[in-house]
This record gives C-alpha cells, sequence and structure tokens, in this order.
C-alpha cells in the first residue's frame, strides 16, 4: 500500500483491532515483522507510571511479552531509554 493508501486507510479505521492489523501489515512491507506499541497517560521525565495503566499492542509471542514487561526488562531496553529521552 502506498502512504497516502496508508494513511486515508489509518484516518478511516472505526476500531483499534482494524487498525493493529492494517498497521502490522503495513510495517511488514517495510521489513518489520515484530512491533510493541506503548502508551501511558502518566510519563514524567524519570517513569512511565504504573504498568497496570500502559496499554500495550504487540505481534510478539504472549511468552515474550510477559518476559518483557512482566520481569521489568522493558525499563532497560533501549526504546525504552529513547522514549524517555535519556
Amino acid at each position: 500500500m502506498k502512504l497516502t493508501e496508508y494513511l486515508h486507510f489509518v484516518s478511516g479505521c472505526r476500531s483499534l483491532e482494524e487498525l493493529w492489523v492494517g498497521h502490522v501489515e503495513q510495517m511488514a512491507q517495510y521489513g518489520l515483522d515484530r512491533l510493541i506499541y506503548g502508551y501511558t497517560r502518566y510519563k514524567t521525565e524519570t517513569s512511565l507510571g504504573d504498568p497496570d495503566d500502559f496499554v500495550i499492542l504487540s505481534n510478539h509471542s504472549s511468552e515474550y511479552l510477559n518476559g518483557f514487561m512482566h520481569t521489568g526488562l522493558y525499563f532497560h531496553a533501549p526504546m525504552t531509554r529513547w522514549a524517555l529521552g535519556t
């Protein structure tokens, strides 16, 4: 899908599920086959807030996500440090 088609698709999605499936498919076309999306309303300069408040979307296996999220490995990951600006 071309970028303009993708943007039209994204803006026309009526559910998070529809958006996520389409996003995963589009990113796979760019060679990105494993995705994690995280959102929190409680980010500060040094914290992402309570993990119970996170919204996490991913196409990783549940075993990977459980290990990554529930043991706190996410906090030391390069992408987390990038998101926090550290």
